[in-house]
Parts: C-alpha cells; sequence; structure tokens
C-alpha cells in the first residue's frame, strides 16, 4: 500500500523479485506511508479475531451424530462448489480476471476496485518468459534487415483525405484472413462486399497479422504493438496501460473514444487494456439486450453491425469528433450462423460476416455522416484456411486491410 503511491498499479508478482532486497524496495517508502497501513492491518486482525471466537464457541457446542455429519459434509461440498464457480466467475465463457472490475476511463477508479490478493494470485500464476524460450537474430542480421527499410523511405505526397480531422471509425474482422476473403467457389464470391470495398478504398496488399489470437491482435492494431510470442501483453494490466495507443492519441485531440463488441469484453483482459489506453465507452453484451439468440460468444454480427451502425450516425450528428471501434464476432470457431451460403463453415461464417459489415457501410455511405468518415477495415489475425494451413506458415499470417 505504501508503494502504490510510487509504483501507480495493485500489488501483483511483480513485487516477488524485489523481495531479494527488501532494503531497497522500501527505500522510497516513508513512515507516513507506513504507519496508516500498520493501523489498518491491525484493525483487520482484530475484527476478523472478533468474529472468529463466537464462531468456535458454537462449533465446539454442537454435538453431532454421524448422520448429521455425512449429511453437513455432502453440504460443505455443494457449497464449496458454488464458491468455486465463483471464484471461476460464472460459467460464462470468460473466466474472472481484473478486467472484470473495470468500469471507467479514470485508472485510479479501476485500481481501487481491484482486489489485491486476487491481482497478486493471478499475475503469479503467468507463465513468464525465459530466456531460451525465443531465438533472436544477432545485432549483425537486425542491422542488415533494418537497413534496407531505412534505405527506402518515401514520403506520402498526396492526402488521401479531404478533412485532416475526419470521424474515424476501426473495423477489427475476427479471424477473416487473406485465405479466406479471397476465396471463390464455383464461382461465387465468399467476401463479395469486402472485396467491392478492396476496390474504391486504399487496399494494403502485403499486411500480416501480429499473432494468432484476438487479445494479441487487438493489441497490435490498436497499439502498434508487436504480439510477444509467448505471453499476452493484455494479460498485464500495469505494462498495458503504458502503451501508446491510437484511442489515447486521438482523445487527446479532443476526440470521443468507444468501443463495441457482440461478446463479453472481460475475456483475456480486454476491458483493462482499452479503459487504460483511452477508450472512454465500452459496449459489449452485458449492455445489450436484443430481443435475439447468442451462441457461444455472444450475439451475431446480423444484430451487432446495425446497432453499431446507428452509434456511428448517432455520434456524427455531435459535434465532437470520434473515433468508434467495432470488433466483430461471427466469424470466430465453432463459425455457428443463421445462413446458408457456403456448405464449409468456415467460408459460410465468413460470408455472413462479409453481408452485414457491408450493409453497414452501405448504410454510412448513403447518409450525410460519409462526407466525414474514415472507416479503416482489419483482421485481427488470420485463419487456418484450408483446414491443413499450420498456424507458423506465411499465409496464415497474411490479412486485408
Amino acid at each position: 500500500m505504501g508503494l502504490f503511491r510510487h509504483w501507480d498499479f495493485r500489488l501483483d508478482s511483480t513485487i516477488i523479485p524485489y523481495l531479494r532486497t527488501p532494503k531497497e524496495a522500501a527505500a522510497s517508502v516513508t513512515w507516513g506511508d507506513l504507519w496508516p497501513t500498520i493501523l489498518l492491518f491491525c484493525g483487520y486482525g482484530a475484527l476478523l479475531f472478533t468474529a472468529w471466537r463466537p464462531i468456535t464457541k458454537i462449533y465446539r457446542a454442537i454435538k453431532l451424530s454421524l448422520k448429521q455429519r455425512l449429511y453437513t459434509t455432502f453440504v460443505m461440498l455443494f457449497v464449496g462448489g458454488l464458491l468455486f464457480l465463483a471464484i471461476r466467475g460464472g460459467v460464462d465463457t470468460a473466466t474472472a480476471n481484473v478486467s472484470k472490475v473495470y468500469f471507467s476511463d479514470n485508472m485510479f477508479l479501476n485500481q481501487a476496485a481491484t482486489n489485491p490478493v486476487f491481482s497478486f494470485l493471478s499475475s503469479a500464476a503467468r507463465s513468464e518468459l525465459k530466456d531460451n524460450d525465443y531465438r533472436y537474430y544477432s545485432d549483425e542480421e537486425c542491422a542488415e534487415i533494418f537497413s534496407t527499410i531505412a534505405d527506402n523511405k518515401q514520403t506520402p505526397n498526396e492526402y488521401v483525405i479531404k478533412n485532416q480531422r475526419p470521424n474515424v471509425v476501426l473495423i477489427m474482422l475476427e479471424s477473416l484472413g487473406r485465405t479466406v476473403i479471397d476465396e471463390v467457389i464455383d464461382g461465387k464470391a465468399v467476401a463479395p462486399h469486402l472485396q467491392a470495398i478492396k476496390r474504391e478504398g486504399i487496399w494494403f496488399e502485403n499486411m500480416y497479422a501480429n499473432s494468432y489470437r484476438t487479445d494479441r491482435g487487438t493489441v497490435a492494431v490498436m497499439s502498434g504493438y508487436p504480439a510477444h510470442p509467448v505471453i499476452s501483453v493484455m494479460k498485464y494490466p500495469q505494462k498495458a496501460h503504458t502503451l501508446p495507443a491510437i484511442a489515447r492519441s486521438l482523445q487527446a485531440e479532443g476526440y470521443a473514444t468507444s468501443f463495441m463488441y457482440g461478446g463479453d469484453a472481460n475475456f483475456t483482459n480486454t476491458i483493462s487494456y482499452l479503459y487504460g489506453t483511452g477508450v472512454e465507452r465500452i459496449t459489449d453484451k452485458a449492455q445489450m439486450h436484443f430481443d435475439a439468440p447468442t451462441n457461444k460468444w455472444g450475439y451475431a454480427d446480423e444484430v451487432v453491425c446495425p446497432y453499431f451502425a446507428d452509434e456511428v450516425l448517432q455520434l456524427a450528428q455531435d459535434e465532437k469528433p470520434f473515433f468508434a471501434t467495432l470488433l466483430t464476432l461471427s466469424s470466430h470457431e465453432p463459425f455457428d450462423v443463421n445462413y446458408s451460403a457456403f456448405e464449409n463453415k468456415i467460408l459460410n461464417s465468413v460470408s455472413y460476416t462479409d453481408l452485414h459489415v457491408g450493409k453497414m457501410i452501405d448504410k454510412w455511405r448513403s447518409s450525410p455522416a460519409w462526407d466525414n468518415l474514415l472507416v479503416i477495415l482489419i483482421a485481427d489475425h488470420g485463419m487456418p484456411y484450408p483446414e491443413n494451413l499450420t498456424t507458423g506458415s506465411l499465409a496464415r499470417q497474411r490479412i486485408p486491410m
């Protein structure tokens, strides 16, 4: 508690290496930091002891038969199961994590809501990077590779947007790798709407994903932070909050910032990352109340895309510029969608997402908001299609932008 003022993040496993040199670790802490926490510790101890004594007297006075002991044992096991369910965070896809208590773009309020014991235990259980987990290039090889980039810098010589402060919409397309959106079956394009947008917009031919999971791809897209080979930076709030971010940069320029996802945004600490990097308002399935079924992950793109489209049009009526992000959902395994364009479940789900993203953009195109709207579409990562495509292959990492 004394170190919080200096470290500015909740107690976690970061403290462990410092225990080797406690004198240096405590050097920043004054007696003024310590005496309130010592009093609080004594107060908690006294309260626990006061509650514990009468409870033990009750249990000592009760004499139970064997049958009663067996009955109470089964009751305790059942209650223990319910307790485990609560510790897990319920039966939903996302297990309990620090992100579940984040609710504000004021980081101090989120830190106050974080349970320090949970924060410590969850961070201590994570896998840490070891020296031999990743093979690095030598300094000479690095210099040779980057010299080719440095020697070919080109400065843009024309603006491609009419307004220098447009409203910005970022659409992250779940798993939509190039191998699926470029697919044509019996003369029928799997993603005709994205192909049409590709022809009229600015197309990046050689775009590659940073990872194969959404939590890492999101950080790569929104913070420009290369995905780590072993760990997910999103699961380390104290690190994630320090990353650069599009949202924070635009927020500093007076933009309103928001994020929408039809699933549970608590998954893999996403809410923690978003609030920590400048997103002011987050909407996920907990705030959505559609008269529509949900799949394993949440609400389908068929209901979320129109909802997001209307929100963008509403934001466009305000004088304040905005940066709004949507993460689609339906093209994620198990690829269950109410649609039947292709026999292959992967291609069918991609076609479904393509249809509703296309309708959303057509709605914006036919509105006055279109003249001042910069829409960016990019996949968070690729997809194993064809099914024999391995995770490490280059084709698997290629994505549209």
